[in-house]
């Protein structure tokens, strides 16, 4: 493995591939010396998982919709509480967003790490002048494009994979994504092929959910390099995501969940990448 390794980070930094994230509103960089912060939940409640229905002959727009109803925005918010003379004044704001969906009931999204890191930083604490000010940033979701936020908390993130899993007790009640592997460990005959049809579904700010459709435009062993990280399997396609589209389903025309959306080039024309769906299923 370590060998494979060493082959395809060589190839991608010969090639100088230089990518942007797809939904970081914020520039991107990992938080290598941060832990995910603990969050005590009673998970056995919802040990038994709820999978959303998909119709064997279920159309794109019915696909679609159904990963719309358990998909989210997620919030980052930025707070700055200043204490001065005594008195304390707040101000929240919101830093920067991406998408996420439900997968597995109790209120379990999975989105991508970056668009949550910040909230790994410890609370910042700075004197100006007689002021004392703490900055921190936290989580929320929103199916509404940020109108209405509730609050959320992180349970695990893995920067390698570029994913991240938050819980939202308010949307415990919500079916799940069916999940596949199609791209790692799956047969041969399983593996999405070049030209298959895909669906992409993300939540950006101050708007609905959104799909779009395309195509699986390449093999599945395209590498990538952001900063000091290297992206291995991504699975290239053409079905456009904006900005805020980070941490988005890719579904095929099944109904299954194959990946999750996370860079796009802009110096590309419809050059969109997504991350094998594997580690979230073996995690």
């Amino acid at each position: 493995m370590k060998n494979k390794r060493s082959v395809l980070s060589i190839f991608a930094l010969l090639c100088c591939c230089v990518f942007i994230f797809a939904g970081c509103t914020t520039p991107f960089s990992f938080i290598t010396n941060k832990k995910p912060s603990s969050y005590s939940y009673n998970a056995s409640a919802y040990a038994e998982n709820i999978i959303i229905e998909t119709k064997e002959d279920a159309t794109p727009a019915e696909i679609a919709q159904n990963y719309i109803d358990i998909s989210f925005t997620i919030c980052i918010d930025k707070k700055v509480e200043t204490i001065n003379g005594g008195e304390t004044t707040t101000k929240e704001e919101l830093y920067s967003y991406g998408s996420g969906f439900i997968v597995h009931s109790g209120g379990f999204i999975l989105t991508n790490y970056h668009v949550i890191s910040d909230t790994l930083a410890e609370p910042v604490v700075t004197n100006i002048g007689s002021s004392q000010v703490t900055t921190s940033y936290s989580i929320s979701v929103s199916q509404d494009g940020g109108t209405t936020k509730y609050p959320a908390k992180l349970l695990w993130s893995n920067a390698q994979v570029d994913m991240a899993i938050i819980i939202c007790e308010n949307f415990a009640s919500l079916p799940a994504a069916k999940l596949k592997d199609r791209s790692i460990l799956c047969s041969e005959e399983e593996k999405l092929s070049i030209l298959e049809e895909v669906i992409t579904v993300g939540n950006q700010k101050s708007y609905y959910a959104s799909a779009t459709t395309g195509e699986i435009a390449s093999n599945l062993l395209r590498v990538a390099v952001s900063g000091t990280n290297i992206y291995e399997h991504l699975i290239q396609h053409n079905a456009p995501i904006n900005h805020g589209n980070s941490g988005g389903a890719l579904i095929d025309m099944c109904g299954y969940v194959v990946g999750l959306n996370t860079l796009g080039d802009d110096d590309a024309n419809l050059l969109f990448f997504a991350v094998p769906i594997y580690p979230a299923i073996v995690m």
